[in-house]
């Protein structure tokens, strides 16, 4: 890929350059985008899919980011929380539970006369 041919992907796929479906006319801000919509609606020919090979009959994902996000659900719950004892499996769960659990403990506190 030359200079101007990666400004011109630049520009089509990162600069707010819109990517309109002929069919429906929605709006999509990557080719990428597009596709996956298109392939869902059967709109047109297949796209690389990614495929969970955890998940018994392989969950199908268009994008590696989304099969990446899913693998969460298959790792270890090795996060406690030592408030509740509830096991998170990433440490951002456990924190943002956390945050919750303060907030439930600041309420009760000091609404709770009990």
């Amino acid at each position: 890929m030359d200079l101007h041919e990666l400004l011109e992907h630049n520009a089509r796929e990162h600069d707010g350059y819109k990517h309109y479906c002929v069919f429906c006319h929605n709006v999509y801000n990557t080719k990428k985008q597009l596709d996956v919509y298109q392939v869902r609606h059967g709109l047109r020919e297949e796209v690389e899919k990614y495929f969970c090979c955890h998940c018994p009959g392989g969950k199908v994902f268009y994008t590696i980011a989304a099969l990446h996000k899913h693998s969460s659900v298959h790792k270890v719950s090795n996060f406690l929380c030592h408030d509740c004892s509830n096991k998170f499996k990433t440490d951002a769960d456990r924190k943002q539970h956390k945050l919750r659990c303060l907030e439930l403990r600041r309420y009760y506190s000091t609404h709770c006369q009990a």
